[in-house]
């Protein structure tokens, strides 16, 4: 037995991968590393008297020997949220220095000056960087380093048969699909991203049985874009044989006057009825009839005391289910304290008010400040009955997984940093109330499941921007997944993986500007490895699946005056 364990030990080993600390990018305002070794440096480097840490209150006797208090910095190099304090000169660069170390940006409002402060942060990251790479703690850092970003090592997952026993065998699944299945059932969260036509859609009915057959799971929710509800309906009933362990919220089946399902013939894209390619005889699926308010009302209200194993409605119905104030309260306090989102962002998220406001100038409040005014107040004591109009809190729904399809509609939970946020060529794009929604429901879930329950699919995890990569990971992976990178907020993200350098950008006015910009990536392999543990990317050429051939034609498009006059403002 002992020499099974080392051999799966040694193949484990085998399969990591392992970098030396010349391709480690070590930076300043990163901090999966202590901060003593920075501490270190910069006393080296002519900052003897810096310190990181914490400001706190002392007590001491005075030379009268009264007790007075006095601040303090009380060193803690492990402490991610601790400050640098200072550097002897809290002026001109070394004030500059200062912010920079403590996260925030090189200012001045001489362009030559400016230029001159940068020019010597580059050169301090440049120095850091050999300094770190040749520190005599190298091999203990490289192995840290290694252990943080590249500790995952794939599992190759068996593709054979699943035994599902509710099933009606008329869909078949490949090979390439039973093991995504027993991966995601396994690993209990992640994100399915299957090219478009491989079956992300059987593969999630078939995990939803593989969870039950697997005591993993008792109700799933698949929540749906309202155009594709009809065909999830038809491809659930294929698969499943009948529809007698679920429930549908926008749909029902047509039934005769003896309460049988009527059948409709399929119809292909030119509006013909299909035949089956072996048989030669016309295909007929179930004739659905929409449901009316009430009855989607009722069905809500049915989620939480039913024993269905699985629960398919779209994603406005699934936005529209509440979430206890108190609830959203906590975790947006946890979103504010990292700043994933703005103060503003939070009360609208936790309030429902889409007009609700700040203030302005002095009179502007905190999110802290503003959800106690009285007419946010009672919602926090409000636990909530069968109101009109209003769905169960999602907290008595009952579900213990959720499966998001088309999940890329959800990556704009988290906006840019205060210091990322304006970084040339890094997409960013506002907080989508219903992405905040949506990864407050999935934090709860896991919450609730010992980390287990949050499912994506998508055949686009990431388009144009870095920060989509945060925001998709965060509906699936716990907070402690990213600090282990030192990534606490959106900013330190981009610190870690985002290669910043001082760009030449042009303005719609044709005047050039030097400015931060985003040039590339770095440490790419702990992204990799972070992105690839919870997401199950497969192509066509991965699976071996033949596609039939197709013609790429390309059109060139004449902007109208509306859009070429859009295109100039975001450019700007």
């Amino acid at each position: 037995l002992k020499a099974k364990y080392q051999s799966q030990i040694d193949e484990i080993n085998r399969r990591r991968i392992r970098v030396g600390a010349d391709a480690i990018s070590f930076g300043m305002q990163q901090k999966w590393f202590s901060r003593k070794y920075l501490v270190e440096f910069l006393r080296e480097s002519g900052y003897p008297n810096i310190k990181y840490g914490r400001e706190e209150w002392v007590e001491e006797e005075d030379y009268s020997g009264k007790t007075v208090k006095k601040k303090d910095i009380a060193e803690d190099y492990e402490n991610p949220f601790g400050s640098f304090f200072g550097t002897g000169r809290e002026q001109g660069f070394d004030k500059q220095l200062l912010d920079y170390l403590n996260g925030g940006k090189v200012t001045s409002s001489k362009a030559e000056i400016l230029q001159a402060y940068k020019d010597q942060v580059k050169t301090l990251e440049e120095n850091f960087n050999v300094y770190m790479q040749q520190h005599d703690d190298a091999d203990l850092l490289t192995e840290q380093y290694n252990l943080k970003f590249n500790g995952f090592t794939p599992f190759e997952y068996e593709g054979g048969g699943l035994d599902l026993p509710d099933i009606s065998g008329r869909v078949k699944l490949h090979d390439y699909q039973n093991a995504a299945i027993r991966r995601s059932s396994e690993e209990g969260r992640g994100c399915l991203a299957f090219d478009v036509g491989l079956g992300k859609s059987y593969s999630a009915l078939g995990l939803v049985s593989y969870n039950k057959k697997m005591g993993r799971s008792r109700k799933t929710c698949i929540t749906v874009p309202k155009a594709v509800l009809a065909n999830w309906y038809h491809e659930a009933k294929k698969f499943y044989g009948n529809l007698d362990d679920a429930l549908f919220v926008g749909f029902e089946p047509k039934r005769d006057k003896n309460g049988s399902i009527i059948q409709e013939p399929i119809l292909d894209e030119t509006g013909q009825a299909k035949t089956n390619p072996l048989t030669g005889e016309i295909e007929y699926q179930d004739a659905l009839v929409q449901d009316s308010p009430q009855e989607i009302f009722e069905k809500m209200w049915k989620i939480p005391q039913t024993n269905l194993s699985l629960v398919i409605m779209t994603k406005e119905k699934y936005g529209a289910i509440p979430m206890r104030p108190a609830t959203k309260d906590r975790y947006a306090q946890k979103m504010l304290e990292r700043q994933l989102i703005s103060d503003r962002d939070a009360l609208v998220s936790v309030t429902g008010d889409d007009k609700a406001s700040l203030g302005k100038g002095k009179e502007k409040l905190s999110y802290s400040e503003a959800v106690q005014q009285d007419r946010y107040r009672q919602q926090f004591s409000d636990e909530g009955t069968e109101k009109k109009g209003e769905f169960p809190y999602f907290e008595d729904m009952g579900f213990d997984s959720v499966i998001v399809d088309e999940a890329h509609e959800f990556k704009n939970s988290y906006q840019g940093g205060k210091e990322t946020g304006n970084i040339a060529y890094l997409p960013t794009a506002p907080s989508a109330k219903r992405a905040i929604d949506m990864n407050m429901k999935m934090h709860y879930l896991r919450e609730q499941n010992s980390g287990r329950g949050s499912y994506l699919l998508t055949a686009t995890p990431v388009t144009n921007s870095p920060f989509e990569i945060f925001n998709m990971l965060s509906l699936v992976c716990p907070v402690e997944e990213f600090e282990r990178f030192g990534v606490y907020t959106v900013d330190d993200f981009i610190r870690v993986f985002g290669n910043i350098q001082t760009v030449q950008k042009t303005r719609v006015s044709g005047e050039v500007v030097d400015t931060d910009g985003l040039v590339g990536l770095k440490n790419l392999d702990g992204l990799r490895n972070l992105f690839h543990k919870y997401v199950n990317m497969k192509n066509a050429e991965d699976v071996q699946l033949p596609l039939p051939p197709h013609t790429e034609v390309h059109e060139d498009v004449e902007m109208s005056p509306i859009q070429e006059e859009l295109y100039a403002s975001l450019r700007e």
